[in-house]
């Protein structure tokens, strides 16, 4: 049989062209109802209503209440500020305003308890700042709301709403992991203290018998 083969260069096919990725359809759905949200809620923030205004001062004057001389002022404070805030938790939904204006005093509170006082008050104070925790979370380990809510006045937690049981019974677990996890180093470090001990205490032993083997003996006559 002929071979049809002629000499001269290979002709190569031309490459097809890379396909472009093709992009999501709801992507720039997506983006632009994120977009408007965004600008919704810097309006809704802008816009504040005098009902929130006039909040936002009350729940000021009420801090400011909280490290009052009188005492009967300062639990006053404390009893609106728990209730408005008690009233607002019941079915929360989002942060309530009351916690949402407060969060910017938290730090202030904590001052104010760190400063110490009549023990009602300090318990009083120590439940808002346990609620008010939840809101000024911090990734430290501090677990506030517990901290407080163990030295707080008491009473029925559910009072506060559901959202904070549910913070509260997450710090209780962290917490118990912690306690745990440190149970187990601390019984680590006392095994291998021991070990160490024990291994110490073989060589010391060791340490005394070769001198002692290794100690000449000295004619009788020198012991006189």
């Amino acid at each position: 049989l002929g071979s049809s083969h002629q000499g001269g260069p290979t002709q190569l096919s031309p490459k097809r062209p890379a396909m472009a990725p093709k992009e999501d359809p709801k992507a720039p759905a997506a983006a632009a109802d994120k977009a408007a949200d965004k600008k919704k809620k810097k309006k809704e923030e802008e816009e504040m209503s005098e009902e929130d205004a006039a909040l936002i001062e009350k729940m000021q004057l009420l801090v400011t209440r909280c490290s009052d001389v009188e005492k009967g002022i300062r639990v006053n404070a404390l009893t609106e500020m728990s209730r408005e805030i008690r009233e607002a938790t019941s079915s929360m939904t989002s942060v309530p305003k009351p916690l949402k204006f407060l969060r910017p005093h938290y730090p202030t509170l904590k001052q104010i308890h760190t400063g110490g006082g009549d023990e009602e008050v300090q318990k009083m104070l120590a439940d808002v700042l346990s609620v008010l925790a939840m809101t000024y979370a911090e990734d430290d380990g501090a677990r506030e709301s517990l901290r407080y809510k163990l030295i707080g006045a008491g009473g029925k937690v559910g009072a506060w709403g559901h959202e904070y049981v549910r913070h509260l019974a997450a710090e209780v677990g962290e917490e118990y992991n912690a306690r745990l996890a440190a149970a187990d180093a601390a019984a680590d470090r006392a095994r291998e203290t021991e070990a160490a001990k024990e291994e110490g205490g073989e060589a010391a032993e060791m340490e005394t018998a070769e001198a002692e083997g290794a100690a000449p003996l000295l004619p009788a006559g020198e012991l006189l």
